[in-house]
């Protein structure tokens, strides 16, 4: 029983250690976004919470967000998520189309160099 036990903890860090987490957080106008729809890898869709945040846990390696409302992208940005760290992608948005979108990504305190993003005119 031990040997299973120990073969098991074995295989799920070393499961774990490929992946990391991503923290998004979704502004508009400074307020949060309540309820927004967040779509990852374009196969996903997650809604944030009462805070404008949503947090999740994904394999290494590149991955896209895209914010939606009412079923229209708003905004999205590809990032990067690094082994065992938080990246964290913030979505400065406004209603004043007039304004660009603004987002940053960092992972776990560091500007994320991988990372690429883009604003999609609504």
């Amino acid at each position: 029983m031990k040997p299973l036990l120990l073969f098991l903890l074995l295989i799920t860090s070393v499961i774990a250690n490929d992946k990391g987490s991503a923290s998004l957080f979704l502004f508009m106008n400074g307020k949060p976004i309540v309820e927004a729809q967040v779509e990852i890898d374009n196969k996903v869709t997650y809604k944030s919470n009462n805070k404008g945040t949503v947090k999740l846990f994904l394999e290494t390696g590149l991955h896209s967000a895209t914010i939606k409302e009412d079923g229209i992208a708003i905004a999205s940005a590809r990032f990067a998520i690094v082994k065992e760290e938080d990246t964290q992608v913030i979505f400065t948005l406004y209603e004043d189309k007039t304004r660009e979108a603004k987002i940053d990504i960092e992972v776990s305190g560091n500007q994320n160099e991988n990372a690429t993003k883009e604003a999609i005119e609504a």
